[in-house]
């Protein structure tokens, strides 16, 4: 789809959380705007053009006609806008917070409803009840989103588990292996089983299990200092 439409506020949102499928629809043109972001861009080009068209050395201006029929010829910057009407297929994943220390008021005695800051920007606050805030206090906690009761302002979830304490290295690490999506846990027995014994090596050229290349220009295009050389490319004029 080319064109691109601007829903404007959480309330147009209708409680959608980046990534889901949702079935939205357009207004009228006439209640069509822009996001702020380009309009303060907008400003600030009109801004620098107007330093750019200052008098030169000689004290020439341009034609005031000129400028006015410019103006009168230049768009007004406004998107498509949109509203949410419903959500088709939620996309709910885990996602990387932190807590903030204000709650709420729990049904429970025992526990309160904390607000967690996903490091996605696109992702609301999530809304999570708890009793051991104290222990995830300056924690990277992996979270899930659960559900968005219509009644709610934030979406509620649980916490799974406890990544490390912010700012450490081994933490970040891991932070950014779980952002994307990179698997770094240890090989199942299954997986291990299908390694070849250790003290396996290939096999040399003489079996017909193998061809041999050596008289072709391969290239390898692994970065500079690589000592794992497993990738390359070959050209051949057909």
């Amino acid at each position: 789809m080319e064109d691109q439409w601007f829903v404007q506020g959480s309330l147009n949102m209708n409680r959608a959380v980046h990534g889901d499928v949702v079935v939205a629809q357009l207004l009228p043109e006439s209640e069509w705007t822009a996001p702020e972001k380009t309009i303060r861009l907008r400003d600030a080009e009109e801004t620098q053009n107007e330093g750019d068209n200052l008098p030169d050395a000689d004290g020439e201006e341009e034609d005031d006609q000129e400028e006015d029929l410019e103006d009168s010829e230049a768009p007004e910057m406004k998107g498509k806008k949109g509203f949410t009407l419903s959500t088709y297929c939620r996309h709910f994943t885990m996602k990387l917070a932190s807590l903030l220390l204000n709650y709420f008021a729990s049904k429970y005695a025992w526990a309160r409803q904390f607000l967690f800051a996903p490091s996605e920007r696109l992702i609301p606050r999530i809304r999570i009840e708890t009793s051991y805030y104290e222990q995830l206090i300056g924690k990277k906690v992996l979270v899930q989103i659960d559900s968005w009761p219509q009644d709610s302002h934030y979406p509620r979830g649980h916490y799974i588990r406890v990544i490390g304490n912010e700012g450490e290295r081994k933490t970040e690490d891991e932070v950014i292996l779980l952002k994307h999506e990179v698997p770094y846990y240890e090989f199942s027995p299954a997986v291990l089983a299908c390694l070849p014994e250790v003290f396996w090596s290939s096999h040399p050229l003489d079996p017909p299990e193998r061809e041999d290349l050596t008289s072709l220009d391969i290239c390898s295009v692994d970065p500079e200092g690589c000592t794992d050389i497993d990738d390359a490319v070959l050209s051949l004029e057909l």
